[in-house]
C-alpha cells in the first residue's frame, strides 16, 4: 500500500481591470474613463492582449501629458476609491470624507463625485461604484455579469434594493440599522463576513500602487530581501546591469541593507567583494531596486500595478525591458496588468504599444483635465506617434510662452508697452 501524498497548490485568483470611470475629482471636472478593453479593429501587437471568453483586455496602458496636467491625479482617483472601499466604516460620525473635488468651477465645487470600476474576478465580470459628497454616500451599486448583467444591490441613501440569493447579510444589517450614510454597504458587508463582498474588497488589495515620491515602496522591497523573493530581486538587478552581486545586512546595524560589488586586482581579475551603503548607490539604482519587488509580486500573482513616473532616473532600454516582461506570456503567465505614466516619448517610437494602449491627459484654459486615447484619432497605419505627439497632434503637450521675457527688466518692459 502506497502512502497518500497530498500536494497543496496555491490557486492564484483571476483579477483584471476592465475599466475605471470617475467624475469631479481633483482636476477632472467631467466624466473620465480609462478603458483596458482591447479594440477589435487593432490587429498589431497581439501579445499585448489578454484573451478571455467574453472580452479581450490590454496588458498595459501608458499615459502621457505635460507637467501638472493630471497624470498623477488620475491614479489618485483610483487610490481614493480603493481607500474608501477599505476604510469607509472607519469614518467618525460627522467627520466627512477627505475628497478633493474640482474647485475651479462654482458648478462642481459643491456637486457630488462619482467613481465606478468594472473588473473581472474569477472569470466573472462585476461593476461596482458609488456617488458621494463630502458628508454622505448618495448612491452605491454592484452588478454581476455572466451572460447578461444582473443587479446585486442598488442603494440610494439608506434605501437598498438587493438580491437576497446572492447577498444574505443585507437584510439583517438593514433591520439592525447598521448601514450608516457615511459608510459603503460593500465595506460593511465585508466586515460582517459576506463572502462575495470580502472577495471584492480583496480585489482592490490586489492593485499595487507606486508613486514617484517612493512612499513605502523602498521599505517594501527591502523587507522582501529577507524572503525567498530575494533571489529573484538579485537576478533582476544583475540582468539590468547594475553590477550588484548581492544584498547583505549591515554587520552592526541589522536594519540596514548593503549592496555587494566585485573588487578586481591590477590584472582585472576578481579577488573580493566589498559592501556599499544603499545611499551610495545612484538614484536610478535605488529607484529600480524599489520597483523590483512590486513588479515581481505583480507578475507572480497576476495582480494590477499602477506606477507614477515609471521612467524616473531609468534608461530607455531598461524601461523597454520592463514593459516586455508584462507583454510576454512567458514572464506574465497570470495576465498581470500595468498602468503607468511617463514623459519618455521615445517609447512611442518603439512599436511597443498598440494605439488603444496609449492615453493622453491635457488641461484646457479653465484648468479642466481630460483623458483621450490615441485610438480615438484617425491615423494612417505605421504613423510616427512620437512625432505627432511632439507636434501637438494629440494635445497633452505644454503650451510654452517666450521664457526670455521673464528676464526682461522693468524698464525694457515699460518701453515695450509704450511701443
Amino acid at each position: 500500500m502506497y502512502p497518500t501524498i497530498i500536494i497543496f497548490v496555491e490557486l492564484i485568483p483571476k483579477i483584471m481591470l476592465v475599466q475605471f470611470h470617475f467624475e469631479n475629482f481633483k482636476c477632472f471636472k467631467d466624466e473620465t474613463k480609462l478603458s483596458l478593453v482591447a479594440s477589435n479593429h487593432i490587429k498589431d501587437n497581439v501579445d499585448n492582449v489578454i484573451k478571455t471568453d467574453n472580452i479581450n483586455l490590454l496588458k498595459s496602458v501608458v499615459i502621457y501629458g505635460p507637467n501638472a496636467s493630471g497624470k498623477t491625479k488620475l491614479l489618485n482617483a483610483f487610490q481614493f476609491m480603493r481607500l474608501m472601499v477599505e476604510r469607509s466604516t472607519n469614518n467618525a460620525v460627522d467627520r466627512g470624507f477627505s475628497i478633493d473635488n474640482f474647485r475651479l468651477s462654482t458648478e462642481s465645487k459643491e456637486s457630488p463625485s462619482f467613481f465606478e470600476v468594472v473588473f473581472i474576478l474569477d472569470d466573472i465580470q462585476y461593476r461596482y461604484g458609488f456617488e458621494l459628497t463630502k458628508k454622505n454616500i448618495l448612491s452605491e451599486w454592484l452588478y454581476k455579469k455572466e451572460k447578461k448583467e444582473k443587479e446585486l444591490f442598488y442603494r440610494e441613501g439608506k434605501v437598498i434594493e438587493y438580491d437576497s440569493s446572492e447577498l444574505k447579510r443585507v437584510k439583517s444589517l438593514v433591520e439592525e440599522d447598521m448601514i450608516r450614510e457615511d459608510s459603503l454597504l460593500l465595506t460593511v458587508l465585508a466586515q460582517f463576513n459576506d463572502q462575495l463582498s470580502q472577495k471584492i474588497v480583496k480585489w482592490f488589495h490586489h492593485v499595487n500602487m507606486l508613486y514617484a515620491d517612493g512612499s513605502n515602496v523602498q521599505s517594501y522591497t527591502l523587507d522582501k530581501l529577507t524572503t525567498p523573493m530575494k533571489q529573484k530581486i538579485v537576478r533582476l538587478m544583475k540582468d539590468a546591469d547594475f553590477s550588484i552581486n548581492d544584498f547583505v545586512r549591515h554587520p552592526i546595524n541589522k536594519d540596514e541593507i548593503q549592496t555587494l560589488h566585485t573588487v578586481y586586482d591590477e590584472n582585472k581579475l576578481r579577488v573580493d567583494e566589498t559592501p556599499f551603503m544603499l545611499e551610495d548607490e545612484s538614484n536610478g539604482t535605488i529607484h529600480f531596486l524599489s520597483l523590483t519587488a512590486p513588479i515581481l509580486d505583480t507578475l507572480d500573482r497576476g495582480k494590477i500595478l499602477m506606477i507614477d513616473e515609471l521612467d524616473s532616473g531609468l534608461h530607455h532600454d531598461l524601461i523597454v525591458a520592463l514593459l516586455k516582461l508584462f507583454h510576454s506570456e512567458e514572464t506574465n503567465p497570470h495576465n498581470a496588468q500595468l498602468i503607468f505614466n511617463t514623459q519618455n516619448t521615445n517609447l512611442l517610437s518603439s512599436d511597443l504599444f498598440r494605439k488603444d494602449q496609449i492615453y493622453f491627459v491635457s488641461k484646457n484654459r479653465y484648468g479642466e483635465a481630460s483623458l483621450t486615447s490615441a485610438a480615438d484619432f484617425m491615423l494612417r497605419p505605421g504613423a510616427n506617434l512620437q512625432k505627432k505627439y511632439l507636434e501637438g497632434r494629440f494635445g497633452a503637450v505644454p503650451y510654452l510662452k517666450n521664457m526670455n521675457k521673464s528676464f526682461t527688466s522693468k524698464k525694457e518692459e515699460d518701453n515695450e508697452n509704450r511701443d
